[in-house]
């Protein structure tokens, strides 16, 4: 289909000359932008044109005169306001351009000519029915790109879908040729590109980048009406400008991907159904694995974090045997009800056997796993207890995070990981002495005994042995200098400024934060990408902040008196607890994951920082 009408658009928003086209009643209207400086220096660019159209709000008034003057007996003009009603000026330029009246020998050349176009679309129609039968997600994005390429002779791809509960948020899903995924960037928002109105237009168009010169062709992907994607394509391999054969044969593709990714939706929804636990009406294992592998691959692709959490009822036996079965079920069906409404919609849980849940959280790191772990238990514990026949039965619910794919890179290997965190959850001191429900200043108390002096129960002088007792080398008290709990900064500093790769936290509080700060100007973490460091204190000297390191003013002065330092990364975690006295310490470190992880909670949750990398 060639174009036979343009249109001239006169308008000084745009900051360069740029063509596009329009469709009006089946066919092709072209559109070239000018400025109104453009316009009037060079007056031969008018030449040919079927309506010139004047923006009256970004064109200045004392122009317009000048303009309507060069303009008059050339073509018709329309002055109209922002935004211009393109698709009722496309149609005058093609009224004005009136309808030849076709002779038989017009005839059979048009019939000739489309006979031709259409021999040269088969071979694409042929790949997009490729396109349409595609059922697999990945593989039917893979076949979207690759035929753009091929067909176009592109040296790059890129196509971003629309988010379906924010039609605004556009999302990549697939990157071909010589681009990088860093270089686009990982979604963007439509109404807030220069590109916004093109697109509504749902028809191919040329459009430069700020720092380009030549313009990329962006392909909008339309159905119902509503652009659901957006395909940019390189630069052409001939290095030859595009054409409006090229547009229309990119129209062509992208109406077809447009409908089969539609398709592919709503088979996957069909497919969901048959896909659910019966009984609890989550996703079954079998969908969950194939989903798992997935978006593990997304995440290696377009690295994004992956994190799953373990969920697991550790009474379900006794629950079963205390009350009837269906009556259990029922109240299990219920907790996972308030776990789905309290997930996002793009996290998935699934049963992997009758007693063992799982929640895939992709973009969610594992910092993020844990405090996913912190909402739902506070979202489920009024769901956990019920009554049967005047006994009261409660569930015991554990849940472990663990990270893809710094703790394991299959699902076996990340469930082997989980079942290791769930024996030492039972280990742990948080399990023993119930932590959970604790506050801060509670844990100090329950690991050094009550009061502001370590206990005799807490040092073991009363013939029981410590409070704590170390297990395996996780636990241990020790008493030194308070000055020396410095170097325990220093050590865990140290050790998360030379792993360059691992994300990590820091939160050390104590009597002497500008010391804290010090103790960290050596090492390298005030600017490294998913490092933080808060320093919590009584006060604080000012200037202390910079970059990753954050420093938060309590006015809690207990902090006067403790110290506490927790190290929180992927791979690992460590704690130091002290109590000073004078010039001395009682302290206790642990490597206890679990603890570390509760103490990082109650700590967030007490002087309200704020969690993540």
């Amino acid at each position: 289909m060639d174009v036979q009408r343009f249109i001239i658009v006169v308008d000084d928003s745009v900051s360069s000359r740029r063509s596009s086209s329009l469709l009006v009643d089946g066919r092709i209207v072209g559109i070239t932008f000018l400025s109104s400086d453009d316009t009037l220096s060079t007056p031969q660019l008018l030449e040919g044109a079927s309506v010139v159209a004047i923006n009256g709000d970004t064109v200045p008034e004392e122009k317009v005169p000048p303009l309507l003057k060069l303009i008059n007996g050339k073509a018709p003009f329309v002055v109209s306001r922002s935004p211009l009603p393109l698709k009722r000026i496309g149609k005058l330029a093609l009224e004005e351009g009136g309808e030849e009246k076709e002779t038989e020998e017009n005839v059979l050349e048009r019939l000739m000519k489309e006979s031709l176009e259409y021999y040269q679309l088969a071979s694409v129609y042929q790949k997009c029915l490729k396109i349409i039968t595609s059922y697999d997600y990945e593989k039917l994005l893979s076949t979207i790109s690759d035929t753009f390429m091929h067909e176009l002779k592109v040296d790059s791809c890129v196509l971003w879908l629309a988010e379906e509960k924010q039609g605004d948020e556009y999302t990549i899903a697939s990157v071909r040729g010589l681009i990088t995924i860093d270089a686009e960037g990982s979604r963007f928002s439509l109404t807030k590109m220069d590109f916004f109105e093109e697109v509504n237009n749902l028809y191919p168009f040329e459009f430069a980048p700020e720092g380009e010169k030549n313009p990329f062709l962006y392909v909008p992907l339309a159905y119902g009406g509503f652009p659901i994607g957006l395909v940019k394509l390189g630069r052409k391999l001939s290095g030859k400008p595009y054409t409006q054969k090229d547009r229309a044969l990119a129209k062509v593709i992208a109406d077809h991907s447009a409908f089969a990714l539609k398709n592919l939706e709503k088979i996957q929804r069909l497919e969901k159904v048959t896909l659910l636990d019966p009984e609890t009406k989550v996703y079954s294992e079998t969908f969950f694995r194939d989903f798992f592998m997935k978006e593990a691959a997304k995440s290696e692709r377009f690295k994004r974090p992956l994190t799953l959490v373990h969920m697991v009822i550790e009474n379900y036996s006794f629950l079963i045997s205390r009350a009837k079965e269906t009556v259990v079920h029922e109240k299990l069906s219920d907790i996972l009800a308030v776990v789905g409404q309290t997930l996002r919609d793009s996290d998935i849980i699934s049963r992997l056997d009758s007693n063992r849940f799982c929640i895939l959280l992709p973009e969610t790191d594992y910092l993020g796993g844990l405090i996913t772990i912190r909402r739902l238990r506070k979202a489920m514990k009024k769901a956990l207890s019920f009554e049967y026949f005047d006994r009261d039965l409660t569930f015991e619910v554990v849940m472990r995070a663990v990270s893809f794919p710094s703790e394991g890179r299959t699902l076996e290997e990340l469930s082997e990981k989980a079942e290791q965190k769930f024996l030492a959850f039972k280990r742990s001191t948080v399990s023993k002495y119930r932590l959970y429900d604790r506050e801060l200043w509670d844990i100090f108390d329950v690991i050094f005994g009550p009061g502001r002096r370590m206990s005799d129960e807490a040092r073991g002088k009363n013939g029981k042995g410590p409070r704590v007792r170390s297990d395996f080398g996780r636990n241990r008290y020790f008493y030194m200098s308070a000055d020396e709990c410095l170097k325990f900064v220093e050590v865990v500093a140290h050790d998360l400024a030379i792993d360059r790769e691992t994300r990590g936290i820091i939160v050390v509080a104590g009597p002497r934060p500008e010391l804290v700060r010090q103790a960290l100007a050596t090492f390298d973490l005030s600017e490294v990408s998913g490092k933080k460091v808060y320093i919590l204190g009584t006060s604080v000297v000012p200037k202390m902040e910079t970059g990753n390191i954050i420093v938060v003013p309590t006015g809690d002065s207990r902090l006067d008196r403790n110290f506490l330092l927790v190290y929180l990364k992927e791979t690992g975690a460590y704690a130091v607890l002290g109590r000073i006295e004078g010039d001395r310490m009682w302290g206790f470190n642990t490597s206890d994951e679990v603890l570390v992880e509760i103490l990082y909670e109650k700590v967030q949750e007490l002087y309200l920082i704020q969690g993540g990398f």
